[in-house]
């Protein structure tokens, strides 16, 4: 007979305090640590033995777990597994989401959160928006990234190109590249070169200019350095102010392509202050331009150093003579002697003014040479006509030399 719960016979009258004693029910054929289990099919309580019991919750259980296994919905609510929910760990989790989500989570490692202290390895950011970067785990090295649209970081050793950047003090080691560098139109501070470097301009044709200040209404002094090939006319230009202080004047000029180059001074006054201006004999240079006269050292007929100017119009004159000879009578003649002041004519093209001592002897002691038409043929009562080769120039071919337009000369034969 199977264990069952009953009551025990409490007699012909059953009082509450009998009915409500512990020791009322009891099972049949039960043992000790019987279990209590409901039989459905009969609708009553029946005693189980523990190994009895645990096959009865075994069953329950993997009919459980059946169920969950093919469990579709949570509350009205699609759940669908393609393979094991495995939790571990004995803590409340809770997933919230603001709209409709799709997650794809990794095969293997730890989900990372949204504010959250985690160390990303092996990771590959696509366009990620980083304001500012720390360099180390203390939060000491703050790193801020351009606030700029479409650039780049520079790296340490990448071959980049920089726009726009400001070095200060910055430490230029190596050769740079042999397409040069160019500085900007203004530098402030110092530039120092050393070692044999050189500054040139971009191109053959290129100016490089230094310049004392950077107003746009002029620098104070500024040096022009005008470029060329060896076979070009290359030139050097000095500036300084003018007296109103608004604007830069040339000053001098020295340009090349010639065995002598031409130096040429403009609105300046030469002071030389304890030192002196030599000059070296030189072949007559001939008429310059207009409103302007040649100052240079030639040799005289007597092959003594003559200091001679000549004007736009051709005009020489010998203001200044070397020492003379030793037998010339400014050696010769005592103190005292009295000499005539001659004015000698010996062709039109030339005047001489001269000392005629007692014993016909003279010394020369200055002499105009004249190479202008209308003044050679105004000089009346000269001892003899032109010299062969002796210059001559009208004014008009005077006035075209001026303009550079043609130069022409007439030599009388």
């Amino acid at each position: 007979m199977a264990k069952e719960l009953l009551h025990k016979d409490a007699g012909a009258v059953l009082t509450r305090t009998e009915d409500n004693a512990v020791d009322r029910h009891y099972i049949t054929g039960g043992v000790a640590n019987d279990f209590m289990v409901y039989d459905a099919t009969n609708a009553k309580l029946i005693g189980k033995t523990p190994t009895e019991t645990a096959a009865i919750l075994e069953a329950s259980i993997e009919a459980a777990i059946d169920t969950l296994a093919n469990l579709t919905s949570i509350q009205g609510h699609t759940v669908t597994l393609t393979g094991a929910f495995i939790r571990a760990g004995a803590h409340s989790l809770t997933l919230t989401t603001s709209a409709t989500t799709s997650i794809t989570l990794p095969t293997t490692g730890t989900v990372a959160t949204l504010a959250g202290t985690e160390t990303f390895t092996n990771k590959t950011l696509t366009t990620p928006i980083i304001a500012s970067i720390y360099q180390d785990a203390g939060k000491t090295k703050l790193m801020t990234v351009p606030n700029t649209a479409s650039d780049t970081l520079v790296a340490l050793a990448a071959t980049q190109t920089l726009t726009n950047k400001t070095l200060t003090s910055p430490t230029i080691n190596g050769t740079i590249a042999t397409t040069g560098l160019t500085l900007p139109a203004h530098i402030t501070g110092t530039l120092t070169l050393s070692g044999g470097y050189a500054m040139k301009g971009a191109s053959d044709s290129a100016s490089l200019a230094f310049l004392g200040g950077s107003a746009a209404s002029g620098h104070g002094a500024a040096f022009y350095l005008d470029g060329n090939d060896h076979a070009g006319a290359g030139s050097f230009r000095i500036y300084t102010s003018l007296a109103a202080l608004n604007a830069d004047t040339l000053r001098l000029t020295v340009a090349g392509k010639a065995d002598v180059v031409l130096a040429t001074w403009s609105a300046t006054n030469q002071v030389f202050g304890a030192s002196y201006a030599s000059f070296t004999e030189m072949t007559a240079p001939g008429a310059g331009a207009a409103n302007t006269a040649r100052i240079y050292a030639v040799v005289g007929g007597d092959t003594f150093t003559d200091l001679a100017a000549v004007f736009q119009d051709g005009t020489v004159a010998i203001f200044a003579q070397e020492t003379t000879p030793l037998d010339s009578p400014l050696f010769t003649e005592p103190s005292g002697t009295e000499v005539k002041y001659v004015m000698k004519k010996p062709h039109p093209g030339l005047i001489q003014f001269i000392a005629k001592y007692p014993d016909g002897r003279i010394h020369v002691l200055q002499e105009i040479q004249y190479h202008d038409a209308d003044k050679i043929a105004a000089n009346k009562g000269a001892s003899a006509p032109l010299p062969q080769g002796w210059f001559v120039e009208t004014a008009k071919e005077r006035e075209l030399r001026l303009e550079a337009k043609t130069v022409k000369i007439v030599e009388v034969t």
